[in-house]
């Protein structure tokens, strides 16, 4: 069994959305100082980095990373579709629906946008997902628990407005079907073919509409 990481590590010149600074380590202890040991201080916002979108982001009425048993974060059934070239645009999913099994859990969405992460293009210039992509899941693979991606977010920064409804249309549990949780900045240039399983290890905030996660996929 070979396991490789689907997450990138956090550091401060991580890119968040809009340009702006989410990671901030201030070292507290530092042995080069006399001091006994090494130890840091952390400020972080839960949207930046590998992270993951609950419902309760976009909805008073969602479950948080603490309503999820720990099984909910295994996918056996994992599939990858690559949309290469989809700089500003917004992706649909209509002309791949019939592609995608009805049993799957877990949805990739490989663009290759990561190539542009650490340079303004990879949030000003990045795909979005349009906003009856959710509903067209949701209505039609009740399986699906999790869509994850290469670019920075489900909301294109050139397509904001778009955004904020496919974020409820994917995330608002009062619509038809079950919410779909979404990875935002997944590191899946190492990815050639799609996992055989995927683990979720979410950072265990009490209450949390989303947070940073480590995803470990068996290729």
């Amino acid at each position: 069994m070979s396991l490789i990481y689907l997450s990138h590590f956090l550091e401060e010149s991580t890119p968040g959305y809009g340009g702006n600074q989410g990671f901030f380590v201030k070292k507290t202890k530092n042995m080069c100082c006399g001091d006994s040991c090494n130890q840091q201080e952390w400020v972080i916002n839960n949207h930046i980095g590998t992270h993951i979108d609950c419902p309760k982001h976009f909805s008073e009425n969602g479950k948080t990373i603490s309503d999820y048993d720990p099984s909910f974060w295994v996918s056996a059934k994992v599939q990858m579709i690559e949309i290469p070239n989809m700089d500003n645009q917004l992706i649909k999913l209509d002309d791949y629906l019939e592609t995608i099994s009805k049993d799957t859990e877990f949805l990739i969405i490989k663009t290759g946008h990561q190539k542009h992460r650490g340079n303004l293009e990879y949030w000003n210039n990045g795909p979005g997902m349009s906003p009856c992509s959710g509903s067209l899941l949701r209505e039609n693979r009740p399986s699906l628990k999790f869509i994850g991606f290469d670019f920075i977010s489900l909301t294109s920064y050139q397509f904001r407005p778009e955004g904020r409804v496919a974020h409820k249309n994917y995330l608002d549990p009062s619509l038809e079907g079950n919410p779909i949780l979404i990875v935002e900045d997944m590191k899946l240039d190492g990815l050639k073919v799609a996992p055989k399983s995927v683990q979720i290890f979410p950072l265990l905030v009490k209450d949390a509409d989303g947070g940073q996660v480590t995803v470990v996929a068996e290729v």
